[in-house]
């Protein structure tokens, strides 16, 4: 995903729980600058990266 307010590049990543009820909502902010780009409800964890221009080769 692209960060709407940097435009850098990151991907995340949701690993559930499998737990019953206590979702919460886990915001998902773009590791370069901190801008939040949405929300998932879950009760998993939510795993952010940054994508490197030296990754993409």
């Amino acid at each position: 995903m692209n960060c709407k307010k940097c435009g850098k590049e990151f991907y995340f990543q949701v690993t559930e729980m499998n737990v019953p009820g206590g979702k919460e909502r886990e915001y998902i902010n773009c590791p370069h600058c901190g801008e939040t780009n949405g929300s998932v409800v879950t009760s998993g964890v939510v795993y952010i990266h940054k994508i490197e221009e030296s990754s993409k080769n």
